[in-house]
């Protein structure tokens, strides 16, 4: 019998869209709503680094990103979209709906 890790086919079914969700935010430990809420504006490449501006603790707290994160930020930075500063956006180019996530896999 051959044990899989949860993790692994929970990233195997997913679309890439979420895909890209769940690893962002397994290496920046963002909570749910900082990640749906995270806009470029508060993204900085070159220091590699995102600001949350409103954290729960209600102070600004800065992350810093690992390659894996930063490769992600690039590639969305590619067809980044301009009409919305939100980093991860649905298809509709709006902020996802935290109830998407989990009707998604």
């Amino acid at each position: 019998m051959v044990l899989t890790n949860p993790s692994t086919l929970i990233l195997e079914n997913s679309p890439q869209w979420l895909r890209d969700i769940i690893v962002f935010a397994l290496h920046t430990g963002l909570r749910q709503n900082e990640l749906l809420s995270l806009q470029w504006s508060r993204v900085d490449l070159s220091r590699k680094i995102i600001i949350i501006q409103e954290s729960k603790s209600g102070k600004p707290r800065t992350i810093p990103l690992n390659q894996i994160a930063l490769n992600i930020l690039m590639e969305k930075a590619k067809v980044r979209n301009l009409k919305s500063d939100l980093v991860f956006l649905s298809n509709a180019m709006t902020k996802i709906d935290c109830h998407n996530l989990n009707k998604s896999t």
